[in-house]
């Protein structure tokens, strides 16, 4: 395990995307420093001042990005998704709404485990 945060070439640039207010996805092998990098830029965005929410499909990966579960954040209920069966809607309370509208940064750690269908679930009527 990483102690100290390592400069590369691609972390600097990563931080640069971060600074222009950028999007991007980081990706890696086991072990390359990713949760390093992302506590890196959790902390020059709040060092800047910007509301920063981090999040993680399971509780395991939440606690290690030092965030909270997806479906904490935006109070998902668990349930069962059968394609072309069922219908999911959802829709943010009034709390939870203001939360997400007043972030300047959100971060989804391990997004390759999160499920299509709870990206999709304001999509759906």
């Amino acid at each position: 395990m990483m102690d100290e945060f390592i400069q590369t070439g691609e972390t600097r640039f990563a931080l640069k995307l971060v600074r222009q207010g950028n999007s991007f996805f980081i990706t890696g092998r086991a072990g390359t420093g990713k949760t390093m990098l992302l506590k890196k830029i959790v902390s020059e965005c709040r060092a800047r001042g910007k509301n920063v929410v981090v999040t993680a499909p399971t509780g395991v990966a939440a606690k290690n990005a030092e965030g909270q579960t997806i479906h904490s954040l935006f109070r998902l209920k668990t349930s069962v998704f059968i394609p072309n069966k069922m219908r999911m809607s959802y829709r943010l309370d009034s709390a939870r709404e203001k939360v997400v509208k007043n972030l300047d940064v959100l971060i989804i750690d391990e997004i390759s485990m999160v499920r299509d269908t709870v990206i999709q679930m304001n999509n759906r009527t």
